[in-house]
Order: C-alpha cells, then sequence, then structure tokens
C-alpha cells in the first residue's frame, strides 16, 4: 500500500521545479508531533535534500503556537549569514488554504543528534567537547546585530507576545498535576519567584535572536571526529532572552546524561566558557535572573509532562531543578560555581 504522505512529497517536489523523484527515492525518516521530514534522494547516507512537510490542520496548530516554516526559513538563512553552521532554505511553502499543507525544503546536513550520542554512551571529556562546539555558535546566533534582521516573520513583537502567554501555559499545567502532587508546593512557590522576576525577562531592549529550541536533538555532530556539523530545527526561532537558549540546552544535557548536580559543573563551565568567546554578552544580575527564570520554565514544564506520562524517572529528574531553583541559598551556591 502507498503511502499517501510520500506520494504528496513526490507531486511537491515537482510543482516546486525541484525535479521527478521516484517513490524509492523519498523516505520518512521522521515523525514529530507537527512534522514529518523526508529525506529526498537515492544515496542513503547522502540524500540531495530534506523536506519538512506539515499538513494543514497540523499547521494551523503551529501557527497557534508561534512557529512556522517562513519563520524557520528566516531564522536559519539569517543565522548563516552570522557565521553559524545551519542548513540553508531552498523552497518554503506556507498556505493557510484548508486543502494545502506547508512544506520546507533545506539543505541535508550530516551527523548524528547529540541526544543520540548521550544515549549511546559518552565520557564526560568528550561530552564538554561537544558542548562547547554547540557553546560556541550559540554565541554567534546571539551576536548577530538585530538591525541586520528586517522581518516580519522573526520579529521581536511576535516573540514577545509569546513570551506572555509562559505563565498562562505553566498555570494550566499545574491544574492538571493536582495538589497532591508531591512538588505542588515548591512547583507553586517557583512560579511566584518567576513573576517577580518576569519584568527582568520581559524586557525587550535585552532581547536578541535565539533558536528558541535549541534541545540535544537539533545539534547535529560527527561521530569520528567529535565534531559540531549542524544546528537544526529552527521554527521557534525569534527575538528573546540569550538565557532562554542557554537554560534549554543545559538543563536538557544534565537530565538526559543522568550527570548529577554536583557533578555537572564542569559540563556547565566548558558550555559558558565556550559561550563568552564569542559573545559580547556578559553574566550579570539580571542574566542570572533571567538564567533561573527560564530553567524554572522549563524544569516545570518537563517535570509535569513526565509526570503526565507516567514516565516518574525523568520527572525525578527535573523535580531535582525545582528544589534546587525554588532555594535561594541553593540556587547562590550553584550558580556562584559555575560563573
Amino acid at each position: 500500500m502507498m503511502d499517501t504522505s510520500t506520494s504528496k512529497i513526490c507531486t511537491l517536489l515537482l510543482d516546486s521545479g525541484l525535479g521527478t523523484y521516484r517513490l524509492g527515492d523519498i523516505r520518512r525518516i521522521q515523525i514529530g508531533a507537527m512534522n514529518e521530514i523526508f529525506a529526498v534522494g537515492s544515496k542513503l547516507s547522502s540524500p540531495d535534500f530534506l523536506v519538512k512537510y506539515c499538513s494543514a490542520k497540523r499547521q494551523a496548530t503551529l501557527k497557534y503556537q508561534g512557529a512556522s516554516f517562513s519563520r524557520e526559513a528566516c531564522g536559519m538563512n539569517i543565522a548563516r549569514q552570522g557565521g553559524v553552521i545551519s542548513p540553508s532554505c531552498i523552497v518554503v511553502h506556507e498556505s493557510d488554504k484548508p486543502d494545502s499543507p506547508s512544506y520546507l525544503v533545506m539543505e541535508f546536513l550530516p551527523g548524528v543528534p547529540l541526544a543520540q550520542i548521550i544515549f549511546e554512551g559518552i565520557d564526560q571529556k568528550q561530552l564538554n567537547k561537544l558542548l562547547r562546539e554547540a557553546a560556541s555558535q550559540l554565541s554567534k546566533i546571539h551576536a548577530i546585530e538585530i538591525s541586520s534582521v528586517a522581518t516580519n516573520e522573526v520579529s521581536a513583537d511576535r516573540f514577545f507576545s509569546i513570551n506572555r502567554k509562559l505563565f498562562d501555559e505553566l498555570d494550566s499545567a499545574i491544574k492538571r498535576i493536582g495538589k497532591q502532587n508531591q512538588m505542588y508546593g515548591q512547583i507553586i512557590d517557583l512560579i511566584r519567584i518567576m513573576h517577580s522576576n518576569a519584568d527582568h525577562v520581559l524586557d525587550q531592549s535585552n532581547m536578541v535572536l535565539t533558536h528558541g529550541d535549541i534541545t540535544t536533538d537539533n545539534l547535529l555532530y560527527d561521530r569520528q571526529s567529535i565534531t559540531l556539523t549542524g544546528i537544526v530545527d529552527w521554527e521557534w526561532s525569534g527575538f528573546s532572552d540569550p538565557t532562554k537558549d542557554l537554560a534549554n540546552i543545559l538543563l536538557g544535557v544534565n537530565c538526559q546524561s543522568k550527570i548529577h548536580l554536583a557533578h555537572s559543573l564542569s559540563a556547565w563551565q566548558e558550555v559558558l566558557s565556550g559561550y563568552t568567546i564569542n559573545s559580547p554578552l556578559k553574566f550579570n544580575e539580571r542574566l542570572e535572573t533571567c538564567f533561573r527564570f527560564y530553567l524554572g520554565y522549563y524544569a516545570i514544564s518537563l517535570y509535569i509532562f513526565f509526570s503526565q506520562c507516567g514516565r516518574h524517572l525523568e520527572a525525578r529528574d527535573y523535580g531535582r531543578w525545582i528544589d534546587l531553583l525554588d532555594d535561594d541559598k541553593k540556587w547562590n551556591t550553584f550558580y556562584g560555581n559555575i560563573i
């Protein structure tokens, strides 16, 4: 039985002037919550390009959340101009019609996601090297002159409005887990701390261009040389505080690799040392406030997600972060050790 999505990819490639491809030349390599990704070409290890495909129904949800293919295309092309290793956009098609899908055709970058490398096993020294490379690229993103980014898709106002929704998302999530949850009190207290610092976080004058979803799944490396080959998935790119990206990558690596908080300082220090090499930004009291805010946002969101899925070991990892972030003394000691 023929895969209808694969058949549609053949049609859209022809309509976009990218040539005629057989069904056997198109392979679905990833299925996400909103998108499907297809490799196109006769060579499995080095396809001609990738197609990110989204049905009209899913695209409406994606846009409601603030992401889009045109935003992704714009973000990664701007990043490439700033010296960041990211794919180039070949074709982007975004449709609001109920029967018309949206898609993004982009350059294929070789490499293995950091998430897979960590899962298969990596020692601390190699992990530190990978993180230092990622942080160096991240600092290049954040150092891109805002004046050079004048588009509707990667705009300060749009991303600013998304940040304002964070508390609504957290309040809704808290109601779902209920007061019986053992972390409920600490989560409520941490949200109170985050509320008190919201003005710092939502200060537009401090925003830079950010990736927006800099997770271990979106960092690609060459397995043999242990070098970064690319940063992918730019659909959440936009203007925000730089510590949002830093919090995202550091929290994800720490919990995924199961490194205990007390033993994660070297990895964190490597990230920050790699980050500050190229970045004009310096850590100060305001950046510390924002860093704590976004660590709290991700920790709470992921704790609730894994709790609801019944994945209690993962939830426990993020619960440890909530405990640290909720306690001023613990946080000050931890932060003082990494800076």
